[in-house]
């Protein structure tokens, strides 16, 4: 890897030769704020990005619509943001786009994450509202990695630790979101 760019050579498939050396452009821009995780989402114009060593806890959020950015800047609710997930036990496990939300979870708790912008219309700046509220919180009932879930037909299927597999359909009614998980598989 030099200056963004990463090289691979060796077998690549048919439409290089073997041998050749291929090359390609990682990021046109550098990123802003430099967040590195291994869990990833999107939703509402933005990257999502959880897993980062030592805030396995936190999603750090991109500027809107911008997802290589992740600078926070005062007065803008368009820039990019994070926002701790205390509650709960350990770290964060998946991140799932379910529309009006983005759920995320741990190992025995999810959270629905909503944010809200509102403009000051005498100063022009825009505030963000960032809204967590709890979904459901029991001994193994989350997923225990991103890997093991999956989101299909607006249902989160997933792997417990102990609980085995679940399918998990989260509803809003206004404000409130309920849930109804069932076991697929002990």
């Amino acid at each position: 890897v030099t200056a963004n760019v990463i090289t691979l050579s060796g077998a690549i498939g048919t439409a290089v030769a073997n041998g050749a050396a291929v090359t390609f452009q990682l990021l046109d821009a550098p990123m802003t704020g430099g967040v590195k995780g291994n869990i990833f989402g999107k939703s509402a114009e933005r990257l999502y990005i959880a897993g980062k060593p030592q805030y396995e806890t936190t999603v750090f959020m991109s500027a809107t619509s911008a997802p290589e950015n992740f600078a926070n800047v005062s007065g803008d609710a368009t820039s990019g943001q994070q926002q701790p997930m205390l509650d709960g036990s350990g770290g964060i496990t998946a991140m799932v786009n379910f529309g009006e939300y983005l759920l995320v979870t741990k190992a025995d708790s999810a959270y629905k994450l909503v944010l809200d912008t509102t403009t000051d219309s005498t100063s022009g700046t825009s505030n963000l509202t960032i809204t967590v509220t709890p979904v459901f919180s029991d001994a193994s009932l989350g997923p225990i990695t991103n890997a093991a879930s999956i989101k299909k037909n607006n249902n989160l299927l997933f792997a417990t630790l102990t609980e085995g597999l679940f399918s998990l359909t989260p509803g809003t009614t206004g404000s409130n979101t309920s849930v109804d998980p069932t076991m697929i598989a002990a």
